[in-house]
This record gives structure tokens, sequence and C-alpha cells, in this order.
């Protein structure tokens, strides 16, 4: 059986009372201005959808992307890209950037356009400025491809 605490204030004659809730064992928390407890819930709950949501999002987006440039990689340039990647370790560097720059791509599409049709309803919802966009669009660009560039100047050198 879990101990509760409970707390109630009266802070005058027009304002509802405070209630606080808690049950010590961190099952329960509730805190109560009026109606403001159960907004505080929805809130919290709509939080809590919002970021499993964009976590199967990023998570989705992200194996998806990797397989599409793994393919392209191993398809243009006829090396086995795993074994690339363990023969040469400077290259695991460039992977990881790459990584960075597919999370980049990725930051861009949810801010501005997934993250209006979640269950989350915030008020300081907006979109990436153009030149926001850009720029992060530039540096995830070039993060991305800047594995390609090494491998095919290497392969153009007959380095590998």
């Amino acid at each position: 059986m879990s101990d509760s605490v409970h707390l109630t204030i009266s802070e005058g004659k027009r304002k509802p009372p405070l209630k606080v809730h808690f049950i010590l064992n961190g099952e329960m928390f509730w805190y109560s201005e009026g109606n403001k407890g159960v907004r505080g819930m929805k809130v919290m709950l709509s939080a809590i959808l919002e970021t499993v949501r964009v976590l199967v999002i990023t998570v989705f987006l992200f194996i998806l992307a990797s397989l599409v440039v793994t393919a392209f990689f191993e398809d243009t340039t006829n090396i086995n890209y795993q074994a690339l990647i363990e023969s040469n370790s400077y290259l695991f560097f460039l992977r990881c950037l790459q990584a960075l720059g597919i999370l980049g791509f990725i930051y861009i599409l949810y801010r501005n356009k997934y993250q209006f049709s979640g269950w989350y309803k915030g008020k300081r919802m907006q979109r990436l400025s153009k030149r926001t966009t850009r720029v992060l669009f530039s540096i995830s660009l070039v993060c991305t491809l800047a594995l390609y560039l090494v491998v095919w100047f290497m392969v153009s050198v007959n380095q590998l």
C-alpha cells in the first residue's frame, strides 16, 4: 500500500483551491488549480505520444535512408560498403558524418511538415525559416556526400 500526501490550499473566494496529490512511490503526481490539472495531464500525454511518434518516424526514415544510401554506394562504386569501412578506419568518421547528415534531413522534414500533423498542438509550433532550412539542408547534403567524395577520389587515384 502506498503512502499519499494531500495538500489543499485555498487562495481566496474568487480562485478555486489549489490541490496537490502525490503518491510517494512515484506512481502518481496530480496538480490542480481549477481545471488546469486535467489540461496539464492532457498536455503531458500528448507530449509523450508526440515523442513516441517522432522516435518512430526518425528510426523508420533513418533506416530507409541508410538502406538507400548503402545500395547507391555499392551500385556506383562496385565496392562492398561494410568491408570498405572496416578496412579504412578513418571512413568510419565519414560514415558517422553521413548519419548526422541524414538526421539533419529528417529534422528539416519534421520541423517543416510532420510536426503539424501530430498529437501535440503547442503555441510555439512554427516552420523553420527559409534561410535556416537552406543552411541546414546544405550542411546535411555536404555531410551526406562527404563519404562518397572521398571514396570516389580514392577510387580515381587507385588507392582502394
